[in-house]
């Protein structure tokens, strides 16, 4: 099974988004999407993390997240 997901992307230099954890995924930095190939038997679970933070000047306003 792949799993995809996908974390913003910014193209001003004052927004900044930093990934903290993506619990062994690929990342494309030029399009934001994370990839999981993940193999799981019949009726297994598995969990996997996504955390990142956007920083950015208080003037500004962020859309979307």
């Amino acid at each position: 099974m792949i799993l995809y997901d996908q974390v913003p992307l910014s193209n001003q230099k004052e927004i900044e988004v930093k990934i903290d954890e993506m619990s062994g995924a690929q990342y494309n930095s030029e399009t934001g999407e994370i990839k999981w190939t993940l193999t799981l038997a019949p009726g297994e679970t598995m969990t996997k993390r996504l955390a990142f933070k956007v920083k950015y000047p208080k003037d500004k306003q962020i859309m979307g997240l």
